[in-house]
């Protein structure tokens, strides 16, 4: 098996066709991404962390409505204590700190030579499904002012961004796990817009800690194993269409950044395997720092995953290379 690099031009574009990204994206940019657990970041105490294990989820908004209605009962029975209130608020805080310090402000990574090539590689794809829910994905999309990620202002009035599956484009943007500017509002899903909603902050990232103590959640699924996302994603609205629209990609899909891990990624490779019309699978392999033995390991370790495909890799540092003669010359 052996590791292609594109040439710049047709052959690098036509990659960016369809494409999946993962953390690698993020951690290129900033290694503050290059965590393994939000949950394991936030600062919860002994029992907070029982409360998610007994649970048995990771999702914060299923843990906070528990809580909630747990509130409610006590006080249906006249109790008077608020340890279900005060367990709340301490998860809420602990969520925003761990956002704080995941979550690079915009203006320390704008220049940054990676977000440059990655805002390329952005604005060069046409359709992108992203498992991140960090913000960089949204700040590329909002400069490029070209991609479509279903949601916007047809079906109310009163000016919010709404999850709209019909909106139609040639370049389009699917976050399959969500992301921290997408939240559930009594019922809706919606998305948080920079011009409505910055006037009284210095940030996005400032804005979404407070929509969270407001108690608005943001959508995403950050930890699980693949049945355990997978069931989130079914669940979901938006999540599924996101998910059905992997299932529905024809051609061929390149995977920039992403280990595609088998335990809590398995509802990804289901989705590409399950895709009828998908072809091929191109698989960019960060080779730096690793030797033959390992790289190998990874090759056939992808080409296993996706037997009824035809998997070709690529240099992932060539592909983001290439993106410093696009940038000037597409």
């Amino acid at each position: 098996m052996t590791i292609l690099q594109p040439q710049v031009g047709h052959e690098t574009l036509e990659l960016l066709t369809n494409v999946l990204i993962g953390n690698g994206f993020s951690i290129g940019i900033s290694s503050q991404f290059n965590y393994s657990s939000l949950v394991e970041l936030c600062d919860l105490n002994i029992i907070d962390k029982k409360l998610f294990e007994e649970l048995e989820t990771s999702n914060f908004e299923f843990v906070m409505k528990t809580l909630v209605n747990a509130d409610k009962l006590d006080k249906i029975y006249n109790r008077t204590d608020s340890t279900f209130l005060h367990a709340y608020g301490r998860i809420k805080r602990s969520l925003i700190e761990a956002i704080g310090k995941i979550h690079p402000e915009k203006y320390e990574i704008d220049l940054s030579d990676n977000y440059v090539l990655n805002k390329t590689m952005v604005r060069h794809s046409k359709r992108i499904f992203s498992t991140n829910y960090d913000m960089l994905l949204y700040w590329m999309i909002l400069e490029d002012k070209k991609h479509v990620d279903f949601f916007g202002r047809s079906h109310n009035k009163d000016g919010t961004l709404r999850f709209t599956p019909n909106r139609e484009s040639e370049k389009q943007v699917f976050h399959l796990h969500g992301a921290l500017h997408l939240y559930l509002n009594d019922g809706y899903i919606e998305k948080l817009n920079t011009s409505d909603h910055l006037a009284n902050h210095s940030s996005i990232v400032e804005l979404i800690k407070e929509m969270i103590e407001l108690g608005r959640m943001p959508l995403f699924i950050s930890e699980g194993n693949g049945e355990e996302k997978k069931k989130s994603i079914l669940n979901n609205e938006y999540l599924n269409f996101c998910y059905k629209s992997l299932e529905d990609l024809e051609g061929s899909i390149t995977v920039f950044g992403h280990s595609l891990d088998n335990e809590v990624d398995s509802h990804i490779i289901h989705a590409l395997n399950n895709a009828k019309k998908l072809s091929r699978v191109n698989y960019c392999i960060y080779t730096e720092g690793k030797s033959e033995p390992v790289i190998q390991l990874e090759m056939s370790r992808i080409t296993y995953l996706f037997s009824g495909k035809e998997v070709v890799f690529y240099d992932s540092e060539s592909i983001r290379n290439n993106m410093r003669v696009i940038e000037f010359y597409v």
